[in-house]
């Protein structure tokens, strides 16, 4: 009977082990998921803003579970944000989820026009 009950208690114990294991791998796969996913639609951002015309309008758009957020921001020769549209603006595309708006991706680039 004791034998029994030792069997049963370290079986259990394993057992939570391996689901607790199983648990963490799928976060980790939802992470690399949804990062693969920002990469995407970051990319995808940043090829319409190099075809776009100058200056670049702040935009938001929603694609599944994210939103992609364009901010442009006038700059001058130093990089520091100015009122004066220049010939530059500092953009800024942020993925971020559409639900909490916890921040997945950042990326800025530089926008002159030709």
């Amino acid at each position: 009977m004791m034998e029994l009950l030792i069997s049963i208690a370290i079986l259990g114990i394993v057992a939570v082990a391996f689901l607790g294991a199983l648990v963490a791998g799928y976060r980790g796969v939802r992470v690399a998921n949804d990062q693969t996913m920002a990469q995407s639609l970051t990319k995808s951002a940043m090829e319409n803003i190099a075809t776009a015309p100058f200056p670049v309008d702040n935009e938001t758009t929603t694609t599944e579970n994210f939103d992609v957020v364009i901010g442009a921001d006038y700059i001058d020769e130093d990089h520091a944000v100015s009122d004066d549209p220049t010939q530059m603006q500092m953009v800024t595309v942020t993925v971020q989820y559409h639900d909490s708006g916890e921040a997945i991706k950042v990326t800025q680039c530089v926008k002159a026009q030709p």
